[in-house]
């Protein structure tokens, strides 16, 4: 996402609410969503099944939900958990009013750049294919936790669900990707 759309998008929410909040914290929190934007959009995508409009949809309001002082950093836990169950929290909204789901099997997994690179294109599509048959929690957990390199405890905060469920998505995608990824090695 380029970063002048971030910009944008922060310019006009910040000029919107620069009556309803004081200045100095809209500043602090501003920064705060510039420094997380491109985890913030990964997230976001992730969240709504890799649909870029909801997500851009999502994270848009998740900023305005910030900047006026509806959602409210406490200060417990890191800012940037706090802010991917606010994404996680508005993207279930969205979903919602918009009755829009997306099926797993068009769900587009990004595999970074640099990955991209050292990885043929082969076992790229291979490793996709082995993603989307995964549960929807298993998919989140393992991108929290690989991606956005959360530990699990932090992924299950993130996600609303317990440290046990959230160890069970993870070990079982483990173990499914084990397979299927064998499955498709003997091929």
């Amino acid at each position: 996402m380029k970063c002048c759309h971030i910009n944008r998008i922060l310019h006009r929410l910040y000029t919107e609410t620069t009556l309803k909040s004081p200045v100095n914290q809209s500043n602090k929190m501003k920064e705060e969503l510039k420094k997380y934007h491109s985890e913030s959009y990964g997230w976001a995508l992730q969240c709504c099944g890799r649909n870029k409009i909801m997500a851009e949809e999502v994270l848009q309001k998740t900023y305005l939900k910030v900047l006026e002082g509806k959602a409210r950093y406490g200060g417990k836990g890191p800012f940037k958990n706090w802010l991917f169950i606010v994404i996680r929290n508005t993207a279930r909204d969205v979903q919602k009013k918009s009755k829009h789901t997306l099926p797993l099997s068009q769900v587009d997994y990004a595999i970074p750049s640099v990955q991209s690179d050292l990885i043929a294109h082969e076992e790229v599509d291979m490793i996709l294919k082995a993603l989307k048959q995964l549960s929807g929690q298993q998919q989140k957990v393992l991108h929290l936790v690989f991606y956005q390199e959360k530990t699990i405890k932090e992924a299950a905060d993130i996600l609303g669900i317990s440290l046990g469920s959230a160890r069970t998505h993870y070990q079982r995608s483990k173990e499914r990707l084990k397979l299927i990824l064998k499955g498709y090695a003997n091929y």
